[in-house]
């Protein structure tokens, strides 16, 4: 996987080098001199290649999760009107980074190790805040009056000086990267109005300040014990006394609220748990809540145990029979919650009753018409039960009814459906956009070619197509300024 990281990150070089010619020289970053619009150029040189990488985690809950909490952040910030994205790296590294163009990384580590909700707010927030104060774009236009003689390795810096674990290692392996990821760390005083904002945006949001400052307190206080082996947050966001105590006496100008951690937190996390430390591992830490936790670790245990069982390729009787037990119990607690319903949808199909399965999958999108994973649930099962015809006309209409859905999954099954169909320029324009999401841009113009050249008759679609591949050939021209 590093081999592959560091491969990834090299491509990053080439767009940025057009990026910073330009840089100021003097004083405070405005629009003029940095427009947002760089910032997300750059930013999603970045992303495309991240996206690209074993780390990224395309679990459509997970990234449902992520979404929503990051977005009711976001919308409490000065900002709200600004995109972000937030998403999952798969790093036991504690840590999370904001990148240029309003991109959040959360690594499962840091998820792992939060103790409720309000701490998980708490970082995103001031990752949030990050952004808000436009903190990256003023770093980048400092490089010119530092005296850097070559921006070359300006995205690998950014990733390298953001993140931490194999992003990081991967980044710096390169010897343009090290020399700027110093400049490119964020200043004591930009953590600190990061802190000061973050603390006000998860507060107005409704969440607890005080589980960030505990958050950050029990990072300060593992930096002074292991000083040789610093949590990644504190690596990549140093805690001073200063720091400290200063957040310590921001909690006076904030209103402090109880909150309880939301269901979708905890399932969610277990959620983590499964693709981070593996079957066996995970396994046991869901008999050990559902034995001997309250019953809000109960209902994640039994979650868990759920998914894990899902996640089998043989499952035997005793594990099904567990796993009906769960989920009906589980179904009886939350009717109509939709992770509980994915779940409930995806076991009849795991376990033979694909009829059933269906039923349930267009059940639950009666109530939840946008879900990724509810739309992926039952195109899978269509294609398993041969139904090509169908399978089209159910994701062409959801691709139709909304332009929001840009799933690389979905896409790749409706070109399963045109293959079968044998609709060879529908087929291959499918799969350009898989190879666009997935962040390669080659492959992509490569399939709309196939697309184009194409014999079939159908001139309103080879004119999207041609128009299509007018976009692509000047965004790959863009990028190697």
């Amino acid at each position: 996987m590093k081999s592959k990281l560091f491969v990834f990150l090299i491509c990053v070089v080439t767009p940025v080098l057009s990026f910073g010619q330009d840089l100021p020289d003097l004083g405070d970053v405005t629009e003029e001199e940095f427009p947002l619009a760089r910032e997300r150029v750059l930013g999603n040189a970045l992303m495309r290649k991240i996206r690209s990488s074993d780390s990224y985690v395309l679990d459509p809950e997970i990234l449902e999760y992520l979404d929503d909490l990051g977005h009711k952040l976001a919308s409490r910030s000065s900002v709200p009107e600004r995109y972000f994205e937030f998403f999952l790296i798969n790093d036991s590294s504690i840590n999370a980074f904001a990148l240029p163009g309003g991109y959040v990384g959360v690594h499962s580590g840091l998820f792992l190790s939060s103790a409720d909700e309000s701490e998980l707010a708490g970082v995103l927030g001031h990752e949030i805040a990050h952004i808000q104060q436009r903190h990256i774009a003023r770093m980048l236009a400092s490089q010119r009056k530092l005296g850097v003689a070559s921006l070359a390795g300006l995205g690998l810096a950014i990733l390298a000086s953001r993140s931490s674990g194999q992003l990081a290692e991967a980044a710096l392996a390169t010897s343009q990267a090290a020399p700027l990821q110093a400049m490119l760390s964020f200043s004591r005083d930009h953590e600190r109005e990061a802190d000061r904002f973050g603390l006000g945006i998860m507060s107005s949001a409704g969440f607890n300040p005080v589980s960030a400052v505990t958050f950050f307190d029990r990072m300060y206080r593992e930096t002074r014990v292991y000083q040789g082996a610093l949590p990644g947050y504190m690596q990549t966001h140093p805690m001073t006394h200063e720091r400290m105590a200063d957040l310590q006496a921001r909690l006076a100008s904030v209103e402090v609220k109880q909150s309880e951690s939301s269901l979708h937190y905890s399932l969610i996390k277990e959620r983590i748990r499964l693709i981070s430390e593996g079957g066996e591992s995970a396994e046991k830490h869901f008999e050990e809540l559902i034995e001997h936790g309250n019953y809000s670790e109960q209902v994640a245990g039994r979650y868990g145990r759920v998914i894990a069982t899902l996640s089998r390729d043989a499952i035997d009787k005793d594990r099904e029979n567990v796993a009906r037990d769960d989920i009906a119990w589980l179904n009886g607690e939350f009717p109509v919650d939709v992770l509980i319903l994915v779940a409930a949808a995806e076991s009849s199909v795991k376990f033979g009753d694909l009829a059933t399965g269906l039923q349930k999958y267009e059940s639950a999108l009666q109530l939840y018409p946008h879900r990724v994973s509810l739309l992926r649930g039952k195109s899978r099962l269509l294609k398993a039960m041969g139904r090509a015809s169908e399978l089209e006309s159910f994701l062409t209409s959801v691709f139709n009814a909304s332009q929001s859905i840009s799933d690389p999954i979905l896409y790749e099954l409706r070109a399963w459906a045109y293959q079968a169909l044998s609709l060879s320029m529908n087929y291959h324009s499918d799969l350009s956009m898989v190879a666009y999401l997935y962040g390669n841009l080659d492959a992509a113009i490569r399939e709309i070619k196939l697309a184009r050249d194409s014999d079939e008759q159908n001139f309103y679609l080879r004119s999207q197509i041609d128009s299509r591949l007018a976009e692509l050939i000047a965004e790959k021209v863009e990028m190697e300024k």
